[in-house]
């Protein structure tokens, strides 16, 4: 985008609350927010099931549609063992940012939303994205199948032919079943090792079985999720208490480093 100044907001609707308010407030809100030259982006919890048509869901996107303001989350971003729910929204004046649903990492029972500005921080050199394929024995099984059944032409002598013949046969099934995924790292926090990012995948696949899962079976795959779901972020808590502690220790007699230290860890 063109322009450096962005108006930027989280909004939180209980659900507890009065909604025909909370509708209300809404629409003085966006009075205030998308009414400007500015282009702006509100994220938040609205427990509003968007993919419903009832009264307030109703009365929420005719406002969206009043001023102009592009909701540009479509699929369930709550998801428990017996309902599916869009209630956390991105919306936006503009036409040229893209948001995406993710289910994996579990944080929450919410799943996280990217949000794309096309906009480059300076602050991302810590930041390092790697590709990987997700392979397991399925997709090894299938690929194995569908090299099987693929067209060969290896009716040559050219060894260089050969070769380019497997290769290509080869990469283009691969890609097929295992496509390259990017991931992005942060190296800037020394407590996040291997037993957190082990706990992290465990919590994953738990949750991709209870996607999988029916019956009886669903709900004792939905409990064991949040089980984990609970021992990562109580892991979290504890590596970076006791990361904090040990850094501290470490410069109890050296205020100027102290104080370095306790500016290095805020930012996390």
């Amino acid at each position: 985008m063109n322009t450096n100044k962005w108006l930027i907001g989280c909004l939180y609707h209980s659900p507890s609350t009065s909604y025909s308010v909370f509708i209300e407030e809404f629409e003085d809100l966006c009075d205030t927010v998308f009414c400007n030259n500015l282009p702006c982006v509100l994220v938040g919890d609205f427990n509003l099931n968007y993919l419903d048509n009832s009264c307030y869901e109703t009365k929420i996107k005719n406002l969206f549609k009043a001023y102009g303001i592009n909701q540009l989350i479509l699929e369930p971003t709550r998801t428990t063992n017996i309902s599916s729910s869009l209630i956390d929204y991105t919306l936006t004046n503009q036409n040229d940012i893209n948001a995406l649903v993710h289910n994996y990492p579990r944080i929450t029972d919410h799943a996280v939303i990217l949000v794309n500005l096309k906009y480059s921080s300076h602050d991302s050199k810590n930041i390092v994205t790697k590709s990987f394929r997700n392979l397991n024995d399925a997709h090894l099984h299938h690929i194995q199948i569908n090299l099987l059944f693929s067209e060969w032409s290896l009716n040559s002598v050219d060894v260089n032919y050969l070769y380019d013949e497997v290769l290509n046969n080869c990469t283009n099934v691969i890609n097929e079943i295992l496509p390259v995924q990017y991931g992005r790292y942060n190296y800037n926090m020394p407590w996040f090792d291997r037993e957190v990012q082990n706990k992290i995948s465990e919590r994953e696949l738990a949750y991709k079985n209870f996607t999988k899962a029916g019956g009886h079976e669903r709900q004792i795959c939905w409990n064991n999720y949040k089980l984990l779901r609970n021992t990562v972020v109580n892991l979290i808590k504890f590596k970076k208490q006791k990361y904090y502690c040990d850094e501290m220790n470490k410069y109890v007699n050296n205020p100027k480093q102290m104080w370095k230290t306790l500016k290095k860890v805020s930012k996390w």
